[in-house]
């Protein structure tokens, strides 16, 4: 199990949608649960991880979401954008539900 710390919210970026789930773009096809955890564990726990896959293949489209507990501990992953996972600079975006 990978140890969580807590969101600090005097360090986290705006969070103007106020949500808790981002949209990861340009991820690693060896990229897993663990891993994606792993890597966010300095911004709070993740509550669910949702990997995209093609429709006709099932193969992982390298992209999915992710939801924190919190809008703060989202806006520490959201600041997290560009950095480097397993070798490739990952887009993180914040997910905006528009239905």
């Amino acid at each position: 199990e990978v140890p969580l710390k807590k969101a600090n919210s005097a360090d986290a970026p705006e969070n103007p949608t106020g949500t808790c789930k981002l949209f990861l773009g340009n991820l690693s096809f060896d990229i897993d649960d663990d891993k994606c955890c792993e890597f966010f564990s300095d911004c709070g726990e993740l509550t669910d991880i949702f990997w995209l896959s093609d429709r006709e293949s099932g193969r992982f489209k390298g992209c999915g979401f992710i939801t924190f507990n919190t809008p703060e501990e989202a806006a520490l992953g959201f600041g997290k954008n560009g950095q480097e996972v397993m070798g490739r600079e990952i887009k993180v975006t914040y997910f905006v539900c528009t239905a």
